[in-house]
């Protein structure tokens, strides 16, 4: 009859507190029915033997006495208990021995009528709901006995009969022992389904305070890295003190550092990215060797410790299921290309080869959140730079699937690094989990940043997974799905045709590079040639000048063993001169002097690796006088060679201008945010005044207003630009808390062109940039 044992006094306790609970809620409930029943007690005496009459004389019958007083008698004292005392053993047994006890009363005072024998098999059914089956045995033995004593002396006042066979007792028994068998049953049953309750959330409470002692240490060694990065800024701010040209800079960094050690852990990136990027700033100034040294220690460190913050922020989140994701639309290719050029200049630096391969038209549109995915890539390309001392590393985007509007896509990552045992391939993928855990390790890290890959992919309903060989390099690939966007405004490319038939000499002694030098340039038309070596490279143009033809464009690798580009270039223009072929030169190491050599040397173009294939594009039709869309408007001129700084200047020159004027500083922020995704160039200003202002001095394309804001508001603001020269059909949305019936009526009667409600979303935002944006901006 009775239940196992608890496994643990945690588990003991909860089931303690849940049997208290429960007993308490029956309690309460048996306070008010006992009193119910034994109102109804009196009035069915009162109903059934008002009177009784002794000749011409009346009197209250015993029944009616019996009923005031034998049932508040079995009433009062459990109702006492359950109000006073609720949750008690003794309670529950008094109620039990009350509750029949008023219905052997209720027998009593209809006669033995059958119906009220129910409520005797009721009670019991009520009573085991305490699931505590001793209450019945309680309860039994007072209908037992009830049962005995009334049939040897009273059988009328329980069977309705004046005389009864002795045993007739003995069958009323066996009903109520019959029901108990089940109740009792029941009471065990429910006893066991409580026990297995207590016993989970044991277990549950258990797990939560192993993860807690978890985030403990993993807090212990954030603070151990904090002060580390506190005793290196110091020796920063020590070399620093001796330049007096850096003084503010320096003062800055100590006063971020303050403010970093004093913040909370979701609070510390603000004040980190003001150290890296002073740190960024310092060492592109001119620095001793030691002054170098210490501020490359401080960027480093502060590069990591900055990464495991996010690790461990982002965890958190995912742990919680508080990781949130964007759905906005977004250019797959750009997002990859980003990720490479966050990392060319590191791989450069190692003189690693970092190049990509996106099988896939130039432009694919889809909804998703752009920077999870930017985030997986970029782990999964820094874990490879990480690993890798020599070689490559190269990215490869295939497209799976692309039906019923939703597309399926594999990005791998693969590199000639170090590899991953065997024995860690099924863990790599775990929280804190290492190839090399050993304390002697060469790579630091804080173990999560894979596991994270992990949720996120699984979040974009992919997979992921890992390849290696020890020696011979890793690939880490995932995929996911993304819904597709068929309508999507977005600058494109005019005059491709232009480079349909145009002869191409790639040259460049990666077999890599090659290879997606020739798939990109073909996918356009072109006719390309490609070469491993210097010399093959000359004598193919020689053959070219022989058959009196020549190459329209020859893209020269930088870096080769026994002729650097530069000179082949050279050599190239001393063959056929400066004019019949155009030349680019593609590095993957950039120093200042370089693009004047290269200008020197006859090139047209000095463009750095990994080159966007889209990029690429472009400055061939830069090359060729062949117009961009997105540039139609811009007044600039090309420079004499064409390098990333000037396409990226034109490229800006073309931007969609907004002002945004909001007063508070936290609606800057977030809009500015918003607006930096959409890729335009944003002004803010804090009032209307100074709105009105900005616009006088330069036409911008979009004007986000807000309409409460002091000094001048912005309907009043609104009113005045519309009078100032050339603004009368100037673009003023609004931007507005008030949610009210009648305020978009407000906002477009006071000359504003459209209406946002606060507070601001990505998607609407988003829609109402591209609805007002000039044709060719860059907004998408």
């Amino acid at each position: 009859m009775s239940s196992s044992p608890a496994s643990s006094p945690q588990e003991q306790f909860l089931l303690d507190s849940s049997t208290r609970h429960l007993a308490i809620r029956i309690d309460r409930a048996f306070s008010v029915l006992m009193p119910i029943q034994w109102v109804a007690g009196i009035a069915a005496a009162l109903w059934l033997t008002p009177l009784t009459w002794s000749g011409i004389e009346s009197q209250w019958h015993p029944h009616l006495l019996a009923a005031i007083f034998l049932g508040g008698l079995v009433t009062v004292y459990p109702v006492y208990l359950a109000i006073y005392f609720p949750g008690n053993t003794l309670t529950r047994h008094a109620i039990a021995f009350g509750q029949m006890c008023m219905g052997a009363l209720l027998i009593h005072l209809t006669g033995g009528r059958i119906e009220t024998h129910f409520h005797i098999f009721g009670s019991l059914a009520f009573l085991s709901m305490y699931r505590d089956w001793p209450v019945l045995i309680t309860a039994s033995a007072v209908v037992v006995v009830d049962h005995l004593f009334r049939n040897y002396f009273w059988p009328q006042s329980i069977f309705g009969v004046i005389t009864a066979p002795h045993w007739r007792w003995m069958e009323h028994a066996a009903w109520v022992v019959f029901e108990d068998i089940f109740l009792i049953w029941q009471c065990v049953s429910g006893r066991n389904d409580m026990r297995s309750d207590a016993r989970q959330k044991a277990q549950l409470q258990e797990t939560n305070a192993t993860i807690e002692r978890e985030v403990e240490e993993r807090t212990r060694e954030l603070a151990e890295a904090q002060e580390a990065l506190h005793a290196q800024n110091r020796s920063l701010l020590e070399a620093t003190r001796r330049a007096e040209d850096l003084a503010e800079e320096a003062q800055s960094a100590n006063e971020a550092k303050s403010d970093f050690l004093a913040t909370m852990s979701h609070e510390i990136r603000t004040p980190m990215n003001g150290i890296i990027g002073m740190a960024e700033l310092l060492c592109d100034t001119e620095l001793e060797p030691d002054q170098q040294e210490y501020a490359r220690i401080v960027q480093r460190s502060a590069d990591r410790l900055l990464t495991i913050i996010n690790d461990i922020l982002d965890f958190s989140k995912i742990e919680s299921g508080k990781l949130d994701f964007e759905d906005i639309t977004f250019d797959i290719r750009h997002t990859i290309e980003d990720c490479m050029d966050l990392l060319s200049e590191a791989a450069a630096q190692k003189e690693v080869e970092l190049f990509y391969l996106f099988n896939a038209p130039l432009t694919q549109h889809v909804v998703g959140d752009p920077g999870r995915l930017r985030q997986v890539i970029l782990n999964l390309l820094s874990n490879a730079l990480k690993f890798t001392q020599t070689g490559e590393i190269a990215l490869n985007t295939t497209i799976l699937s692309a039906e019923n509007q939703l597309l399926r896509v594999r990005i791998s990552v693969s590199d000639t690094g170090e590899g991953i045992p065997e024995d860690k391939l099924d863990h790599v993928f775990e929280r804190f989990a290492q190839a090399d855990t050993s304390t002697t390790r060469k790579h630091g890290g804080t173990g999560l940043g894979l596991a994270i890959c992990k949720r996120l992919v699984q979040r974009m309903n992919g997979e992921i997974g890992v390849h290696s060989e020890m020696g011979k390099g890793s690939e880490f690939w995932f995929t996911a799905e993304f819904p597709i966007v068929k309508e999507v405004v977005t600058p494109t490319l005019v005059g491709l045709e232009v480079l349909a038939g145009k002869r191409v000499l790639v040259l460049d002694d990666n077999e890599t590079n090659r290879h997606i030098l020739l798939e990109q340039l073909t996918r356009h038309g072109m006719d390309v040639v490609v070469a491993d070596l210097p010399e093959k490279a000359l004598n193919l143009v020689k053959e070219e000048k022989a058959g009196e033809r020549h190459f329209d464009l020859a893209i020269i690798d930088f870096q080769m063993p026994g002729m650097d580009g530069l000179e082949v270039g050279r050599r190239i223009v001393e063959q056929i001169g400066r004019d019949r072929t155009q030349l680019i030169l593609l590095t993957s190491i950039s120093q200042r002097g370089h693009a004047r050599l290269a200008q020197d040397a006859g090139f047209s173009a000095f463009l750095m690796k990994p080159i966007k294939e889209r990029r690429l594009i472009e400055s061939l039709q830069r090359l060729f006088h062949t117009s961009i869309q997105k540039t139609e408007k811009s007044s600039s001129q090309e420079p004499d060679i064409l390098t990333r700084h000037s396409i990226a200047d034109l490229e800006k020159a073309s931007q969609t201008r907004i002002l945004l004027a909001d007063d508070n500083i936290i609606n800057q922020k977030v809009a500015a945010k918003m607006l930096a995704k959409l890729d335009v160039r944003v002004d803010i200003v804090e009032d209307g005044a100074k709105a009105l202002e900005a616009a006088s001095k330069l036409r911008y394309d979009i004007i986000l207003m807000d309409c409460e804001m002091p000094i001048m508001d912005g309907y009043e603001a609104t009113g005045a630009i519309r009078k100032l020269p050339g603004h009368h059909d100037a673009v003023i949305i609004a931007l507005t808390a008030t949610a009210t019936q009648g305020a978009r009526e407000r906002c477009l009667a006071s000359g504003m062109t459209d209406y946002l409600s606060k507070p601001l979303k990505m998607a609407t935002l988003h829609e109402m940039i591209n609805k007002y944006a000039p044709v060719g901006s860059t907004s998408n």
